[in-house]
């Protein structure tokens, strides 16, 4: 997890909150933590409870967009959504639960190849199971099912030690 992710979580909690208390539970430190608390401020995620001169600001949770970490555009200052292909095929999995790569690339509007090795990953790590194999005789596809569904985060493959994190649960899984 990144510290922007903890920051966030922590935010949630909807509980008041000062940089430093900040710093002490996520672990950061002020040249981290002050900029993304500055910008969560200027989404109007988070606001100004507390203000006196010589103390720490104190800050809480405004507005609640879910439990994805807010990005923002550096020029504009506003939220950015995620848009990648691999979020668009998690949520589509979501919706459909039971589904076939094609599905998916028509309703999360990806590639054929994003969708197949999303779906791979998420079969090697049991979030869907196979519900009907493909017959190349009878032109059908192999069919899925969706049978974990932790939340609306999309599971993170890293490449460097070949795991997948699920960032709703925390549990990382070896491929």
């Amino acid at each position: 997890m990144s510290q922007r992710a903890d920051i966030w979580r922590h935010v949630r909690r909807g509980k008041p909150f000062t940089i430093g208390d900040l710093m002490a539970s996520v672990g950061c430190s002020r040249h981290s933590a002050r900029p993304y608390v500055h910008a969560l401020a200027r989404a109007e995620l988070i606001k100004r409870v507390d203000f006196q001169r010589g103390r720490e600001t104190t800050y809480q949770l405004a507005n609640d967009p879910g439990p994805e970490t807010p990005r923002f555009d550096r020029r504009s200052g506003q939220v950015r959504v995620n848009t990648s292909a691999r979020y668009r095929v998690w949520q589509a999995a979501r919706v459909l639960r039971r589904f076939t790569v094609t599905d998916l690339k028509a309703t999360a509007e990806s590639g054929h190849t994003a969708a197949a090795r999303y779906i791979q990953a998420l079969l090697a790590v049991r979030y869907v199971i196979v519900t009907r194999e493909c017959d190349r005789n009878a032109g059908t596809r192999r069919h899925y099912q969706l049978i974990r569904d932790p939340g609306p985060l999309p599971l993170r493959h890293c490449v460097a030690d070949n795991t997948l994190t699920d960032p709703n649960t925390g549990e990382v899984f070896q491929l």
